[in-house]
């Protein structure tokens, strides 16, 4: 099999000289914005913006980082001769190593001829911190399957202003002018208090927007993430506080239909008992449970369908349409889903980025996530593989638990493995093609990630999917009501 190769260029440090960037800065429909706070590491010097959104920062650099154009240092990664290769890395160039659990894989290892050679068995999720003297020049990220993304935040334009998410900008000269930039609107819901009703907590949606999706592409699969963009909403929501549980459903479907006789799919191996969330259902399996919540709580159900081949966790509806107006429980939206789990922040995850220094991402995930690192790597020998009980770990600042890992959540959107569409969205939503049936091969969207996934398939914005019949050990959900006049 023949090696594959990625190349990236990486910082280059410049000596202290004077530098001028002059741009402007846009909305998303390419108005000037105005007000844009401007910065950049390593520089000291002052700043201009005029009230058509132009900018000019200019002054003196100290250890400015750039990435020029003419000037592009090659970083070579190949994950089948365990090397890592730097064109230009001189005798002060080391690289340290970690898994993305924050492990120490090998620190300080040297460049000889421009190569480092990989601990033996190192494996391709990794995190690759690259020095120069001793300083970090680049931050990379393996994510699975030999994709690196670079995370360093020297030699980029900071833009920063209220209402709108604050972005970066990589800089590929001192002296430059025609500069243009665009910013994503970005107000959430930031709580003082939470307003709850039984296990759901109401998200303060109407009115207020969010930068939805990730420009940054970590491996192939994030293609779908892209561009970012705002989103604003019409109306608020209520939602489940955990994923439905095992007790909930069964309470439920059990007192709904006479056919429904228990879900075969729950298993001690992989976590059973009345506090856990319920897993293997299908998207069929769950719109029956928010129907028949919804006409046990006298709501108007939100759901319909033509015909279904029986009453269980794994049926199959033909026909199925939501009606988002109503008041009845249903699946969430992905821009529900996706605002609902940021909980007003804008990093990979609400309590921070990937970014984060190494051994800080194993602690943080542990406290926040059932994920790979405390369930699934432990082996199934252990009692801890498997899910968990939910609401185990920390809620984020919306009320919310386990929105990010335990079991990866359906939401009731088409997914065609695309990329967004430019531009503010109004309350978005894709709908599922009504003529196929939910054991036929549409897919849906899934997100959050599992108890068997890496950090980087539990970030905010990543987005899978499955065909409606889809089950399994790691997949389940959680529902919302429309606050309706």
């Amino acid at each position: 099999m023949k090696a594959t190769i990625l190349v990236l260029a990486v910082c280059t440090a410049a000596s202290a000289a004077p530098f001028s960037l002059a741009g402007k800065v846009v909305d998303e429909a390419g108005a000037p914005l105005g007000g844009v706070e401007v910065s950049m590491q390593g520089v000291t010097g002052f700043v201009t913006s005029g009230v058509q959104g132009e900018f000019l920062l200019a002054g003196e650099g100290n250890s400015v980082s750039v990435k020029p154009a003419t000037r592009l240092t090659g970083l070579r990664m190949s994950v089948f001769s365990n090397t890592v290769e730097w064109a230009g890395a001189g005798p002060e160039a080391t690289l340290d190593v970690f898994r993305t659990n924050g492990v120490v894989v090998g620190r300080n290892i040297p460049f000889v001829a421009g190569r480092a050679v990989l601990p033996p068995k190192a494996g391709m999720a990794l995190i690759l911190r690259v020095k120069h003297n001793g300083v970090v020049v680049a931050d990379l990220q393996g994510a699975g399957t030999g994709a690196l993304r670079q995370l360093a935040s020297v030699g980029v334009l900071q833009l920063k202003r209220a209402g709108f998410r604050t972005d970066t900008l990589s800089v590929d000269a001192l002296i430059k002018t025609g500069i243009v930039k665009m910013l994503v609107a970005s107000d959430p819901w930031i709580p003082t208090t939470l307003s709850k009703s039984g296990k759901m907590v109401k998200i303060v949606a109407a009115g207020k927007t969010f930068a939805m999706g990730e420009n940054q592409i970590w491996d192939e699969f994030d293609n779908s993430e892209w561009p970012r963009h705002s989103v604003k909403f019409t109306r608020d929501f209520w939602m489940d506080t955990t994923e439905i549980t095992q007790i909930q459903y069964e309470s439920v479907m059990t007192a709904s239909y006479p056919g429904y006789s228990g879900s075969i799919d729950w298993k001690s191996h992989f976590g059973m008992g009345a506090d856990y969330p319920a897993y293997g259902v299908t998207a069929g399996g769950a719109i029956l449970y928010c129907n028949a919540l919804s006409k046990m709580e006298g709501l108007d159900t939100a759901y319909t369908y033509t015909t279904r081949d029986g009453e269980s966790s794994h049926t199959s509806l033909k026909g199925a349409v939501v009606d988002l107006s109503k008041s009845g429980y249903r699946l969430p939206t992905e821009a529900e889903w996706e605002y609902a789990a940021r909980a007003g922040t804008t990093t990979d995850f609400p309590w921070g980025s990937m970014s984060l220094q190494t051994a800080s991402i194993a602690d943080q995930m542990n406290a926040n996530a059932i994920w790979a690192g405390n369930s699934y790597d432990l082996g199934d020998a252990s009692p801890d593989f498997g899910t968990h009980p939910v609401a185990s770990r920390l809620p984020n600042a919306y009320g919310l638990y386990d929105m990010l890992g335990s079991q990866s959540e359906w939401c009731w959107d088409d997914h065609k493995f695309e990329p967004y569409k430019a531009g503010q969205a109004i309350d978005p939503y894709t709908a599922p093609d009504p003529e196929m049936a939910t054991a036929e091969h549409q897919s849906l969207a899934k997100r959050g990630g599992h108890w068997a996934n890496s950090p980087n398939y539990l970030r905010v914005s990543n987005r899978t999917f499955e065909t409606r019949a889809y089950f399994s050990y790691n997949e389940g959900f959680r529902t919302v009501r429309s606050v309706v006049p």
